[in-house]
């Protein structure tokens, strides 16, 4: 589906989404000019979303949560 994109798997996450490195848990991020991918294997939805919840206290940002699959 995404083999337009040319997507690079980055071997090192500096920050996640450009926003913390204090995700407790290994992920996936796939990169091209147009678009990156990320991908959450140890977790369930409900308790990315609950981690991020709890950044956006401390950092400047909010969710917008979409459904664009």
């Amino acid at each position: 589906m995404f083999k337009s994109y040319d997507l690079t798997r980055m071997e090192v996450n500096a920050n996640l989404f450009d926003l913390t490195n204090e995700y407790p848990d290994e992920y996936l991020e796939y990169y091209s000019k147009d678009l990156t991918l990320y991908f959450f294997t140890t977790r369930k939805y409900n308790d990315l979303k609950d981690i991020f919840n709890v950044l956006s206290d401390e950092l400047p940002f909010s969710i917008n949560e979409i459904n664009n699959f």
